[in-house]
């Protein structure tokens, strides 16, 4: 997509609700001690039909942790 990077491969997607302009979805992670500290990386994608020729743009990339070490 000329003009923007893709940080991530998409391991896993999810379409978000746009509600006026912001877009939320929830990331379950399970309830064990084995997930406490591990990281996780995001990265989103909006279609915009004559922006570019793939009519894609892409955030910048994401980082989170779950959980408190």
């Amino acid at each position: 997509m000329p003009g923007c990077s893709a940080w991530l491969a998409p391991v896993y997607t999810r379409p978000p609700v746009n509600m006026q302009g912001t877009a939320t979805f929830d990331i379950a992670i399970p309830m064990s001690q084995y997930f406490v500290g591990i990281d996780f990386y995001v990265q989103a994608a909006v279609l915009v039909p004559g922006w570019n020729l793939a009519s894609v743009v892409v955030s910048n990339a994401g980082h989170g942790r779950a959980g408190t070490p």
